[in-house]
């Protein structure tokens, strides 16, 4: 299976994961964009896509679904980690890639924040009412019983992401761009909106064809 072929698939997995969740979803934001006053190479056509996380699978599902997101008829993007399976980002590993990739633009992805927020439904007790008997006589009299609803507890995350390209040739950094996901219930949320919000405004700045 080809590494294009292979990074679809897991993204259409993903959203077979979501469906059901929230109607309303997270809300995702561009909060602040910053450029060079020059990008001469941009819009760049080949990108290698690096996703710095503490967990490696997260960082690993969020290269596939940004490659993919940015993967089109006119550019490529290659997740890191289908070139590295160590995982291990260093600035040699990514220059070696690179050159055996030609690429000409390197968007690293990290986490700049997270904040939780905790909802709780706290336990409700309800009376359940049940007549005794069908007779008559008893046609009044009920038997009560409790039933305890056990408290739950929902969580919603909301990140802070910054996004950085790097231009191959000078490995100087052209771009950055700062965005938040609100409200999300899952990690697969938050790849989703985010690799989605931050391909657009690459295809939108001129950054990525």
């Amino acid at each position: 299976m080809s590494h294009n072929i292979f990074a679809k698939f897991l993204a259409l997995t993903f959203v077979t994961i979501l469906t059901g969740a929230c109607a309303s979803g997270p809300k995702t934001s561009i909060n602040r964009i910053d450029r060079s006053a020059e990008i001469p190479n941009a819009p760049y056509s080949r990108v290698l896509v690096v996703g710095v996380a503490r967990n490696r699978d997260n960082g690993r599902r969020f290269e596939t679904a940004l490659a993919t997101e940015l993967t089109n008829e006119n550019a490529s993007a290659t997740a890191n980690y289908l070139e590295n399976p160590d995982g291990v980002v260093t600035d040699a590993m990514v220059r070696e890639v690179v050159s055996r990739k030609q690429a000409d633009a390197v968007i690293v992805t990290s986490i700049k924040r997270i904040d939780v927020d905790t909802e709780v439904d706290a336990e409700r007790i309800e009376v359940e009412r049940s007549r005794r008997n069908d007779n008559l006589v008893d046609f009044f009299r009920y038997d009560y019983k409790d039933i305890t609803t056990p408290a739950t507890v929902a969580l919603t995350y909301n990140v802070v992401l910054t996004t950085e390209v790097f231009d191959s040739d000078t490995g100087k950094k052209v771009y950055s761009l700062e965005s938040s996901t609100l409200k999300a219930e899952t990690t697969f949320e938050i790849i989703l909106a985010e690799s989605a919000a931050i391909a657009k405004q690459l295809r939108k700045d001129g950054i990525v064809r």
